[in-house]
This record gives C-alpha cells, structure tokens and sequence, in this order.
C-alpha cells in the first residue's frame, strides 16, 4: 500500500521539532544558500523596524492535495503532501501590543492589535494580519481547553515573509495561521508542550476565526508533512501516516493565475458548500430512519455512513445507491428541508440555501484561465 507502519507516530511528535531555528545567528535550513538568505534578510530587516533581532522563527508550508478534494470537512481522508513554498514568522517579546509587520510593508501594511485573547477578529474588514490574531486565539483558547495555565498576554513584534501564491489553492493562509502558532507558541514558552497533534487540530479551529469553515487538511499537512513523502491524513482526532511516492515521479503544480480568496468569499463559496453537504447528510439520515430531533447534530456525511451500510451494504456502489433512491435531484428549497425540522440546527439564510448551483458554477474547469491551462497540458504530448 506505501503506508509506513507507525499510523499515529506523527501525531504524538513535539510540535517543535525540526521547526525552530533558535536566535538570529542559527541560519542552517537544510544547507540552503536560498533559504539562509531570506532568513538573513528577514532577520535584518525586523531589526531595522524593531530594534532587536526576532528571538526565533517558525516556518509551515503550502500544500498540493492528491487525493480528496472538499471531503476532510465530511469525515474523510485525505492524501496531501507539502510543497517548498512556506510562511515564515519572525518574533520576539514586546511593546504593548500585537505589531504584525510584512517583509512586503507596501502589499502587506503593518496592523496592530490589543494583547486580549478574547478580542474578536474583525470578518467584516478583512486584513491580511487576521490570520495571526487567529492564531494567537487559537493558542490561548487550546491551552485553556487543555486545562493547561495560560501564559499572560504580552505584546509581540512579529514579522512575516512568505512564498506561497496567494489565493492559488496552495493554502496560504493555513500556512501563515500554523507558523503564526508555532512562533507564538514558542514566544510564550509553551511550545514544548504541544504536539503537532495538537497544533494541528487547534489551528483548524483558529482558522475559522477569519470565517472559513475548515475541514483540517490543510493545518494538518502544513504542520505533519515530512519531506519526500505525502501524507495519509485521518481525523477525529487528526492523524497523519507516510506514503511512500513512486520513485523518480515528478509532481507538476502548475498555476492558472486565477486568485480566489477563500476568506473574502466565504459565504458564498466555500461556507456555502460546507452546509450545503452537512444539510444532504442530515437530509440522508432522516431518509435512512434516524429521527430529525437526533439528525440535527450530524457534523459530517461519515457519521451517516453506518446508516447506509445497514441498509443497502457496505461500498462505494451501495453509497451511490442510497443517495440515488433516498435524495432528488431537483432544488431543495428551505420550506421543504425545514419540515425535515432540519434547517433550524443551522445559522444559515434562504439565500444560501438557493444558491444551489455552486457546483457547477464553480467547477475548476468554468474558469476560463484554468480552463486555458487544461488545454496547454493537454498539448503537451511529450510531458
């Protein structure tokens, strides 16, 4: 199968390990002359604004998904692997508040915020720096869940630089909510006390402070990747496993240049498919016999999956049988899902619910630039 034995081993790894570069004069990353460079630069240009050298950086990757598109937020595992594109953030203890400052200040204009970790992120007037105010929650809020005694709130001087396009569908904003974490747990001197387990599921959670609706995949590969291998990724609790890649296989990403910003499109996007599938599940089970009172609290299609086997038996064709038999292809309005007593479980407006053409109004294939790129792979008989 290419699984290495050792399922949960990446899971009940330090967080910090493999991650830290250590004060501003650790330059080693993986003997890169490139990498030294941006660490050198990153390193003198937070001195020039702050005054001091970042006491230590954290990096996290991008992402490429092989197997499994839109299916982690139902239950479902996925087959991603990290790519050489990352976030980098450097940070050091100071001044009174949050300052996160841009290696790019002209794209990326520096934000300050309040030191409270209950503050609310601000959905209403993105800003690029809501992913880190995210991820400075996330920390508080699973220390605190963890039952562990929270630091208290200091000012931080942070500064970030990163390589991953943004809004290509690399994960860049995964990228820079997990390295934000990481330096902030290392910041508040907590981060030998995490394991990418537990970094993983938290920063999910953080992630959607900024208002997308995350499944976890992309926190978990950014945080559990290893190199030369892609990564079986499980949830509830996440989990990772190595599989092997065919040797001398090369990978192509290829970028059609068409920008979607997952957090800025949200409700209508990426939200909007998230409850459109946790409705059908809902829906799926009512149909299968499980009462509308108990339905309601059905997260993912997974949990409906026991329902389907005990009645059309277990596999891929007896999945497609039961939504064949038991759901319609016509639209399905609120008035007929409420009186499923469904639709009152879910904070959502008739608007989204007749929104029922995402799929093919956003099928990749619909964009005309990444239709343009289809054809020019399609031409290239000789790749």
């Amino acid at each position: 199968s290419g699984v290495r034995a050792g399922r949960y081993l990446h899971r009940r790894r330090p967080a910090a390990v493999g991650l830290w570069l250590g004060d501003h004069t650790s330059w080693r990353s993986a003997g890169a002359a490139e990498a030294t460079n941006r660490y050198q630069k990153l390193a003198a240009t937070f001195k020039e604004k702050f005054g001091h050298y970042p006491e230590a950086f954290a990096r996290a990757p991008g992402r490429v998904n092989l197997i499994g598109e839109h299916i982690d937020y139902e239950g479902y595992g996925v087959l991603p692997m990290a790519i050489r594109q990352d976030t980098i953030v450097a940070i050091r203890k100071g001044g009174d508040n949050l300052t996160i400052s841009h290696l790019d200040p002209d794209k990326y204009p520096t934000v300050s915020f309040g030191t409270d970790p209950a503050q609310a992120v601000d959905t209403a007037n993105h800003t690029w720096a809501n992913y880190f105010l995210s991820a400075y929650k996330g920390v508080f809020d699973h220390l605190r869940a963890k039952g562990s005694l929270a630091p208290l709130p200091v000012g931080l001087q942070v500064m970030v630089q990163g390589t991953v396009p943004q809004g290509s569908g690399l994960s860049s904003s995964s990228a820079i909510v997990c390295s934000s974490s990481l330096a902030i747990a290392k910041a508040l001197s907590v981060a030998h006390t995490l394991t990418k387990g537990e970094v993983a599921d938290f920063t999910c959670i953080a992630e959607r402070h900024v208002g997308v609706t995350s499944g976890g995949m992309d926190q978990a590969i950014s945080i559990m990747a290893m190199p030369g291998v892609a990564m079986l990724v499980e949830f509830n609790p996440v989990q990772a496993s190595e599989v092997q890649l065919p040797s001398g296989a090369t990978f192509v990403i290829a970028n059609s240049l068409t920008v979607s910003k997952k957090a800025e499109t949200a409700d209508k996007r990426y939200n909007l498919r998230v409850v459109e599938c946790r409705l059908a599940a809902m829906v799926l089970a009512v149909a299968l016999g499980k009462p509308a009172a108990e339905a309601v609290n059905i997260i993912t299609l997974k949990e409906v999956e026991p329902l389907i086997i005990a009645k059309f038996g277990p596999g891929a064709e007896a999945q497609a049988q039961a939504v064949h038999e038991l759901l319609h292809k016509d639209v399905y309005m609120p008035d007929e899902v409420g009186r499923r007593h469904i639709s009152n479980s879910l904070v959502i407006t008739t608007w989204q619910l007749q929104s029922h053409r995402t799929s093919t109004a956003l099928h990749w294939r619909q964009i005309p630039a990444a239709d343009t790129l289809w054809s020019c792979c399609n031409n290239c008989v000789d790749v």
